[in-house]
Formats: C-alpha cells, structure tokens, sequence
C-alpha cells in the first residue's frame, strides 16, 4: 500500500525530491528566521510568499521547487553544571531558487514542501552526531547526505504524486510531527561512552605567601606559578614562585652584609611528585612531595661590594625539600567536540588551593629555615575524551 510506503520513507528518514541541498561554510549563530534571503528552519511554517523564485522552462512537468542547504554553527550549552560546545547543523530554505508553479498552488503542493524541509532538518540533526564522533570532514558528511536525498527523490515524487495525493502527503506530515522532537541534538550524546584521557596537562598561577621559621626572614608575599603533567593518577609538576620580605637581621653573605630592614627578593623553583588520592564531584586532593632549591637576593643597592666583581646581587641560596596538598575545586567544565582533528577535549577550571611545608639549608648565618606556605590560584586542566 503507497501509505505503508510513505512510512517506511519517512521512518528511514532519508530526504526526498524535488528539492536540492548543500552546506555552507562555519559561521556563529544569526538566531533569526531568515538569513539574506534564507529562511532558517523553525517551529514558523513555510508560506507562499517564501518561495520567490521563477519556474524555468526546463521543469514543465514538476509543479513546485524547493532549494534546501545546510550550515553548520557553532554552539554552546550548559547542561548539569557542564559547558559543551559542538558543531551543529541548521537547515535553510533558499528563496531566490524556489519556487511553486501559480498554476498548482494548494494546500496539499505547499505541505510538501515543508515535509520536504523537515525532513531535511531531521536529517542535519542525526549527521550532526556522526560529525562530531568522527573526524570527517563537514563536506563528506553533507555529500553522504545529498546521495541519499537524490535516491529517493523519484520514489518520493512518485508516493505524492508531486504533491497532489493530499492524503501521502498528510501521512508524512503527521510522521514528522512525532519524529522530529525526538532528534533533538543532545551534546551529552557526543561524549556519552568516552573517558577522560589518562593523560592531561594542567596549568595553575596563584598568590604566595609564606612564614619561615627564622629569626632573620619576615613573612613572604607574591606570586607563583607552574605546570604539571598527569599519567593516571600520578602527577609530575615544576613551580616558580617569587616573593618580597624583609630581613629581620643583619645577614652576612660572602659578597656582602644584608642589613635589618631590607627588602628581600625571595623565591624558588621546585619540582614535585604527586599522587590523585580524591576525585569526586568538584573536589580534588593530590598530595606531593617536592624538591628544588630557594634563593634571596639582596638587590643591586650594595655597590660598596660590587666593585671589580662583575655582580650586582648579593645572594644566598639553598637547597630545598619538603610537602604538600594539592587542594582542587572544580568551578567550570567544558567539553568541547568542535575540533575536528583533536577530537572531543574536556578543559578543567579549578581553584586550587595548595599548602606547603619546606625546609631550606641556606649558606651563611641562615643554615636550616623550615617554613609553611601557601598559595591560592587557578588552575586549569585539559585531557582527550576517548573510547
């Protein structure tokens, strides 16, 4: 029966004839009805005056013409706390290159073409998925596509009698309608199966402060930064901070004599091994072990012992050991499927709050100076989402 045969068509969700297709390239979102001379697919049905363009002397036979492309855009949306943004397609009418013949306007002639546009919808919905899981390109997505409309064009003139059997045209309808709400491009579709990579680089800067156990140094004040590479959940980190203080004592060094009172440049590099203990919901714990070395400068302001040394610094360094927290709050997810060549990549923000006990051996009057410090900042986080 041509009815059965209609829904079947429709159920397969394949585009049909007397229409033609293709894509255009990225662009943001109008979020309008129409686009120089496009009308954007909505909920607002075609009209008559939608279609404004001639019937050619070459298509006597066909009583109406409708021209579909399809553009992908980008989007972004936020779902449970979760930011995604993924490529999406919207489908377009093109006015100038459709058109319905005046002799055969009707109802049952201008429903066919809006089944024609619906379905084409329903289509760019279901492709937008495969294009985000896959790394092929917009275009071979899109020619797939258009193959498959050319295919049944003819079957589908054939069912409607372009247009004419009102009531084949009516059953698509009616199929569309409870159809296409339910292909609604859902972005949690695209990484639904995938797994964080297990391995990730992170990034973090942060305020620093600091109180060393001495009766030399003050508290410490600045700023400090680093990165670190994740495998699993072992984490391999390199931090640089620098900070300001002010020297308690006169401090003898072997190029010259900090005085009580004087600021201090004081900072470190350290390199770290941490282990992910904790990881659930937003909160994160890694506790780490360090090693590195620490230094404090006197400046350029000593020129009583600069002269024929070729240094304007009077500096005390040591080596440094200790360890420490590493305290994550997740404050922004994203998951991101618009690359086509890195595929779907999760980026992590966190407020990271990290104290940490050393103890430094510095040269001169200072020897052992352990200390508490502790720097707040934010951190970043970026990994693969694989199978």
């Amino acid at each position: 029966m041509k009815a059965k045969k209609v829904l079947l068509v429709v159920s397969m969700m394949f585009c049909f004839g007397t229409s033609s297709a293709q894509i255009f390239k990225l662009r943001n979102n109008a979020g309008s009805d129409t686009y120089f001379g496009l009308v954007k697919w909505s909920d607002r049905k075609l009209r008559w005056d939608d279609f404004k363009g001639h019937k050619p002397a070459t298509m006597s036979k066909k009583a109406s013409y409708i021209s579909l492309k399809s553009m992908p855009v980008e989007q972004k949306k936020e779902i449970d706390g979760i930011y995604y943004k993924y490529i999406d397609f919207e489908s377009y009418m093109v006015q100038n290159a459709s058109w319905l013949d005046a002799k055969d306007i009707n109802d049952s002639r201008l429903k066919l073409c809006q089944n024609q546009f619906d379905v084409w919808e329903y289509l760019g919905r279901e492709r937008a998925i495969r294009y985000a899981q896959s790394q092929s390109s917009s275009n071979l997505v899109w020619e797939e596509m258009t193959m498959d409309f050319e295919r049944l064009a003819k079957e589908m003139d054939e069912i409607t009698d372009y247009g004419r059997n009102g009531k084949a045209v009516d059953s698509i309808a009616n199929e569309l309608a409870k159809v296409l709400p339910t292909k609604e491009l859902d972005p949690r579709e695209l990484s639904k199966g995938l797994k964080p990579s297990i391995v990730n680089w992170q990034g973090d800067v942060g305020l620093v402060c600091g109180y060393p156990f001495s009766d030399y140094l003050s508290m410490t004040y600045g700023f400090s930064g680093g990165i670190s590479y994740n495998r699993k959940k072992m984490l391999y980190g390199f931090d640089l901070d620098v900070a300001l203080c002010k020297s308690n004592k006169h401090i003898f060094a072997s190029k010259g004599e900090i005085k009580e009172g004087d600021v201090l440049f004081h900072g470190g590099m350290t390199l770290y091994l941490g282990y992910n203990a904790y990881n659930r919901n937003k909160v994160s714990l890694t506790p780490f072990v360090g090693a590195g070395v620490r230094f404090l400068d006197g400046g350029d302001k000593y020129e009583e012992y600069q002269e024929g040394k070729n240094d304007k610094i009077i500096e005390l360094a040591g080596f440094s050991t200790g360890v420490g927290m590493m305290v994550d709050y997740k404050i922004k997810h994203t998951i991101n499927s618009k690359d086509r060549w890195m595929g779907i990549i999760a980026t992590e923000t966190q407020i990271r709050v990290k104290p940490y006990f050393s103890i430094t051996n510095y040269r001169n009057d200072l020897g052992w100076v352990p200390a508490i410090n502790l720097s707040v900042g934010i951190n970043g986080k970026s990994y693969r989402m694989k199978k």
